[in-house]
């Protein structure tokens, strides 16, 4: 590399600038992954959804729970409750018993 007297820097081999180069490797890179984010996100979802079912819930109807007991992940329990309002196809408000 060859210092010019602006204090930039250029290449002998490509005669673009240093900065230059690196800008368009990081926009190459950049496109790499979210070219590589996308195709791999759909592959999870694609494995996920294989073994999962649709699931629906009526009001009244008795349901059950996994409820934290504190804020320590491992420390939880199934709790009965029933169906007070449903939100959305995959969401409802639970009324849990006792």
């Amino acid at each position: 590399m060859e210092r010019l007297a602006a204090g930039r820097c250029r290449s002998k081999s490509t005669g673009k600038s240093v900065c230059a180069e690196f800008e368009e490797n990081m926009r190459n890179a950049e496109k790499y992954a979210r070219v590589h984010s996308v195709s791999e996100q759909e592959r999870y979802a694609k494995y996920y959804n294989a073994d999962t079912k649709d699931k629906s819930f009526q009001l009244g109807e008795q349901v059950v729970v996994l409820k934290k007991d504190s804020t320590h992940k491992p420390f939880a329990r199934w709790k009965q409750g029933k169906i007070l309002r449903v939100r959305s196809p995959y969401s409802y408000d639970v009324e849990l018993a006792g």
